[in-house]
């Protein structure tokens, strides 16, 4: 008995073998989330690493870290090829947003761009609620300081010459009740709470009295603080000089809403400002200034290990504490418990 085929059956049958034979090869291998994340590698990586650490499960290679000290510890030669394989792409950066930055920063193209924070919205309207405060705080001061000043200038004669009439008219007076009545009824009229007062009081200008308008004047100064510094340790730029390792970070660190200020560091100085921070993002550069830096914000591993100063040197001390300690084998086991 023969069977006959379609030629439509055959031609689906030999799509299906060599989509099983490319699958197996590795020839189109890639997993779902390689080219969306920064932290994904290629298959190409995938493939070498693998083969370097075939004792290592593939998940702990490839998969995104959790924390900077997972980050850190990675194996040594995943950062060897993710260092040199790493570019700078598009989901990264794209060439007319990177055209932008150097523009707007001031930064020669010889620099590579290597970290760029999602905060630039945030903190230029920080920067904006900033200048708001200090301009209102000024305005207060001199409204009040007007009000004060031209007070007591254009109406002190009238205020004299007006308690001078009232102490004059009581020698006529017979009731004294009617004098301290009038006297209380002018300092009503004119906003006078007190008879020794030059001008108007804080009673008089905030409803509540000073303790309220000193809270409100606190408060927006402490808001106003907490917010410059915070612009002045977030960073939303990095950009790094391969050669000399000269590195500058980008800050909304001025009053002027939308004005940046530059920060001058070298490339592998930075190191944590505090070792029982479990977060790990407070740093320190050489030159003693804080920054505040997201692991998830740096182009590759690669660029983090650069500005940590976690380069071949470091990897060479992870490879040669992993071959310090001393493996167990059966033998050895066996010879033990004998």
């Amino acid at each position: 008995m023969q069977i006959t085929l379609s030629p439509s059956f055959c031609i689906f049958s030999k799509c299906i073998r060599a989509k099983s034979v490319s699958s197996i090869i590795g020839t189109n291998f890639r997993f779902s989330s390689s080219f969306t994340k920064p932290y994904h590698h290629t298959s190409l990586i995938r493939r070498t690493a693998i083969q370097l650490h075939q004792s290592k499960p593939s998940n702990i290679l490839v998969r995104k870290p959790n924390t900077l000290i997972e980050l850190q510890y990675r194996p040594p030669s995943l950062k060897l090829f993710v260092r040199s394989k790493t570019t700078e792409s598009k989901e990264f950066c794209g060439t007319k947003t990177l055209a932008r930055y150097y523009r707007r920063d001031g930064v020669p193209n010889t620099y590579k761009l290597i970290y760029r924070s999602n905060f630039p919205g945030y903190l230029l309207t920080a920067q904006a609620g900033v200048f708001i405060t200090l301009v209102a705080l000024i305005a207060v001061g001199i409204t009040y300081a007007i009000q004060v000043v031209t007070y007591d200038e254009d109406d002190e004669r009238a205020r004299k010459d007006e308690l001078h009439k009232l102490y004059e008219e009581r020698r006529t007076r017979e009731n004294e009740s009617e004098f301290v009545k009038a006297v209380q009824n002018i300092r009503e009229e004119r906003g006078w709470t007190n008879s020794s007062a030059k001008g108007p009081q804080m009673e008089d200008l905030v409803e509540g009295g000073p303790a309220v308008f000193g809270f409100f004047i606190f408060t927006l100064v402490t808001f106003a603080a907490a917010l410059f510094r915070l612009q002045q340790l977030v960073p939303v730029r990095l950009y790094v000089n391969n050669k000399n390792k000269h590195s500058v970070a980008i800050y909304f660190g001025h009053l002027i809403p939308g004005k940046l200020t530059h920060q001058e560091f070298l490339a592998g100085t930075v190191r944590p400002a505090k070792s029982r921070m479990d977060s790990g993002t407070l740093f320190m550069d050489g030159s003693g200034k804080k920054m505040m830096l997201f692991e998830r914000f740096f182009r590759s591993p690669a660029d983090y290990n650069m500005v940590m100063g976690y380069d071949e040197e470091f990897m060479q001390e992870v490879v040669q504490e992993r071959q310090r300690k001393p493996r167990i084998t059966s033998g050895s086991s066996t010879d033990g418990k004998k």
